[in-house]
């Protein structure tokens, strides 16, 4: 019925979507999907609610996730934008940290660091060396489950990477910072 049709448009649009990434595939997706297909995607709306939370997780994890999870918050970085960070791109003299983007050819961008985030960024700070070279955190292919984890154990509802970005966008529009 439509619900096998639905599910199987849904695993054409992922696979649409990484070829995409991989560059293998060029053209728009939604151009060649179905008209009246939906994926019936729901936006989350999912971030922390303080810092007390944020902690409750962060002392459910190694001390080097746990660093990484703050780098994602304290910066608002993408995924994959804090698996490629390196310890030089956070200028302490200029208050400034270098995003190493990759969705377009200008996605590397620098970003203020915030007074807001800051205790965040200080955990990123006490963990890694200055000295480091390369990228800050070691390959981390069990986020996804680590963190879902660390939540559970740490008894607040789950989090996600991309979550740990809303949070950062979340805190700073509640703090009157403008978009």
């Amino acid at each position: 019925g439509k619900s096998w049709i639905n599910a199987k448009l849904r695993k054409l649009r992922r696979v649409l979507k990484l070829s995409k990434h991989l560059q293998e595939f060029s053209a728009d997706i939604n151009a060649i999907m179905p008209f009246d297909f939906s994926p019936a995607y729901v936006p989350r709306i999912r971030h922390l609610d303080s810092y007390d939370e944020l902690q409750d997780i962060l002392l459910q994890l190694p001390r080097e996730r746990a660093a990484h999870v703050c780098y994602m918050l304290a910066t608002g970085a993408r995924w994959i934008e804090s698996v490629r960070a390196e310890r030089e791109d956070i200028n302490l003299q200029d208050l400034t940290i270098k995003l190493r983007g990759t969705k377009t050819k200008d996605a590397d961008r620098f970003i203020p660091i915030l007074e807001l985030l800051r205790p965040a960024l200080n955990l990123v700070l006490e963990v890694i060396p200055a000295d480091k070279k390369g990228p800050m955190f070691r390959p981390w292919s069990s986020a996804g489950h680590a963190l879902p984890n660390a939540c559970k154990r740490a008894k607040v509802n789950n989090v996600t990477p991309n979550d740990l970005r809303r949070t950062a966008a979340s805190w700073l529009r509640q703090a009157g910072v403008d978009p």
